[in-house]
C-alpha cells in the first residue's frame, strides 16, 4: 500500500509543474503519501514508497530526456527510455531516503511525529540535493 501511496502522489506532484502547471495539486498531492508513510511500520516499505514517489514524480517530469537521447544522441528509443529511468532512478534517492528517515525516526504509533517531522527532512533533502549536483 505503501508504495503505491508514494507513486500515486509523485504523480500527482508532477502534474503541479510544467508543462501543465495545475499549482492547486500542490498541496494535496502528498497527502495519499504522508498518510501511508504515518502508519507504516516498515522502513523498508518507506524507502520503496519514496522510491515509487521519485520515479513516479521524475519519469512525468523529465520525459524530455528519451527526446534529447534519441534525437540529439542517435540512440535507439529503448536507450532512451533506459536513459529516462536512469537519471529518474538517480534522482529518487532523495523521496526513498525521505521516507526512510520518516519511519526510522519516529516510533510506529506517533503518526502525528511523522508528519511533523516530514517536511524537516523534506526540507533537508531538497537543499542537500541543490547542494550536492
Amino acid at each position: 500500500m505503501t508504495p503505491a501511496a508514494g507513486a500515486v502522489s509523485g504523480l500527482l506532484f508532477s502534474l503541479a509543474f510544467p508543462p501543465l502547471e495545475w499549482v492547486a495539486l500542490l498541496p494535496l498531492a502528498p497527502v495519499p503519501w504522508l498518510v501511508a508513510l504515518s502508519r507504516e511500520e516498515k522502513r523498508g516499505l518507506a524507502l520503496v514508497s519514496g522510491l515509487s514517489f521519485g520515479l513516479a514524480y521524475w519519469c512525468a517530469s523529465i520525459p524530455w530526456i528519451v527526446y534529447v537521447v534519441t534525437n540529439f544522441g542517435g540512440q535507439s528509443g529503448l536507450m532512451g527510455l533506459v536513459s529516462l529511468a536512469l537519471a529518474a532512478l538517480h534522482l529518487s534517492q532523495w523521496p526513498a531516503l525521505v521516507g526512510w528517515a520518516t519511519v526510522a525516526a519516529a516510533p510506529a504509533g506517533s503518526p502525528w511525529r511523522r508528519l511533523a517531522l516530514f517536511p524537516v527532512l523534506w526540507t533537508a533533502s531538497e537543499h542537500a540535493r541543490a547542494n550536492f549536483y
